[in-house]
């Protein structure tokens, strides 16, 4: 049986807590003042492009509208998972429903965090200079999507080969600052492979 995402799991418990914890709009952090700070978890591995597009409730080329906030997870009465609510707008859809807004919530598992980039498994923000083709599962009894896999269903098509930096505590403040770089984690070989197909497939 399949492991659904990390993301779609501790939603679906924090509804059943009545768990979201809700902040104000505000602008941008900035984050070159940010640490960063990698939390590992249980996610699915998508070994090939195929069983990516095959999970994918919705695939579409997406622009980051600006429009970001924090919508954390309540696992206790002390203890949340820092979470970000970003509206996108879809400027190609591949897969889903056509009916679809051309504006969708979409959950990326990072927050700045007390001074700190608080992510999950490497995944790095979407930016507004970016064109993301994202593959998305819909959240039931939830407005939104997340990303498959976290980090392995998200590419920024602007940047043909991703920079890499090393997985250390500088490397890692570089990547987030670096337009160039999409991944924090400790797997960069796997990221640049399904990177690869991606490009490969939609970059046409």
């Amino acid at each position: 049986m399949k492991k659904r995402s990390f993301l779609t799991v501790m939603v679906s418990f924090g509804i059943l807590l009545g768990g979201m914890i809700f902040f104000e709009n505000s602008k941008e952090p900035d984050l070159s003042k940010v640490k960063v700070a990698t939390a590992q978890a249980a996610y699915e591995s998508f070994d090939s492009l195929e069983e990516l597009e095959n999970d994918a409730d919705l695939i579409a080329l997406v622009t980051f509208t600006g429009e970001r906030v924090r919508d954390d997870i309540k696992v206790t009465d002390t203890k949340y998972i820092p979470l970000s609510k970003s509206t996108v707008k879809i400027e190609k859809l591949y897969k889903g429903d056509e009916n679809v807004n051309d504006h969708i919530y979409v959950y990326e598992e990072a927050a700045v965090d007390k001074n700190t980039y608080v992510n999950t498994e490497g995944y790095k923000w979407m930016d507004e200079s970016g064109r993301y083709l994202l593959f998305l599962h819909k959240l039931s009894n939830f407005e939104g999507y997340n990303i498959l896999g976290i980090y392995q269903g998200k590419y920024n098509m602007n940047v043909e080969i991703p920079k890499q930096y090393p997985n250390t505590t500088e490397g890692n403040r570089k990547a987030l600052l670096d337009r160039q770089a999409e991944y924090l984690g400790n797997h960069p070989r796997h990221f640049r492979e399904l990177k690869k197909m991606v490009m490969e497939k939609y970059s046409r």
